[in-house]
């Protein structure tokens, strides 16, 4: 993504405002958490059947999930199925910690030289 007010150098990930989550495919098994650790493949089987159906064992993928909505990317329906696992928890906003640095925005991160 090009950012104006990033150096040379440096990339930017776009926050969509959805959830941050780690999924597994390792024996047989597939395992989706929150950032936070919290199981969250009861809330999303239509997530975690297909993988196990078509990735291989040993595959790990981190993204965020949400939905595309007619006026672009939500997360209301993400956090509605992931509610009853995935309480909400205090929102970091940015007035609370503003970044200072590049370094400070944890979406962004250095490109190898």
């Amino acid at each position: 993504m090009n950012d104006p007010e990033l150096q040379a150098g440096w990339a930017e990930d776009v926050k969509w405002g959805g959830f941050r989550a780690l999924l597994t495919v390792d024996g047989g098994q597939a395992v989706l958490r929150s950032r936070h650790g919290t199981d969250l493949a009861p809330a999303f089987p239509d997530i975690t059947d297909p993988a196990l159906r078509q990735l291989p064992d040993a595959t790990a993928l981190d993204g965020e999930l949400f939905t595309w909505e007619a006026d672009g990317a939500g997360a209301d329906r993400v956090r509605a199925v992931a509610e009853p696992v995935a309480p909400p928890r205090r929102r970091h906003t940015t007035d609370d910690d503003p970044p200072r640095t590049p370094l400070d925005r944890p979406h962004v991160l250095r490109l190898p030289c």
